[in-house]
């Protein structure tokens, strides 16, 4: 990004693909680029292709679309719905375990999270919940003013074999 009267006023991030021949979504989070303040006006988004030293082009088209600055995402918080578009529904997966967020089997219309311990998984493999942005917003509620009739959790669950 450069700000449009002044190209010294600057941010870069690399962001490599990981496919070929498809499209594919690239982030790039501009959070801890260097040189980033979000106080400044950039007016400018410059990409770069193939950005490597010493190479000259090689006649090679890249397809680019649907350019935007993406939402500002909440950070998640209880009660977790996986239906809320603009929260970050981060699932990080240890020891074995690999958890995507989609439709429900059961009820299309309803968003949930798909666990699956993979072969070989460990027996403690599991999925953090928020992680990627500390864990939830506020203290997870275990006060008697805060859950007076118990501190009781469900979670609707299913699994197959």
């Amino acid at each position: 990004m450069e700000n449009a009267a002044d190209s010294n006023i600057a941010a870069e991030v690399d962001v490599l693909t990981t496919v070929a021949n498809a499209w594919e979504p690239l982030n790039f989070d501009f959070s801890t680029a260097p040189g980033f303040d979000p106080n400044i006006e950039y007016g400018k988004a410059i990409i770069f292709f193939d950005f490597v030293v010493d190479k000259p082009g090689d006649g090679a088209t890249y397809y680019w679309d649907d350019l935007q600055f993406g939402p500002q995402f909440f950070q998640i918080d209880l009660p977790v719905t996986f239906e809320d578009p603009l929260v970050d529904y981060s699932l990080s997966d240890f020891n074995g375990a690999s958890s995507v967020v989609g439709a429900d089997p059961v009820d299309a219309n309803n968003t949930v999270a798909a666990t699956t311990k993979t072969v070989g998984a460990d027996f403690f493999a599991g999925t953090i919940v928020g992680k990627d942005f500390g864990g939830f917003a506020n203290p997870i509620p275990f006060t008697a003013t805060d859950c007076p009739s118990g501190c009781s959790r469900r979670l609707r669950g299913s699994s197959s074999s």
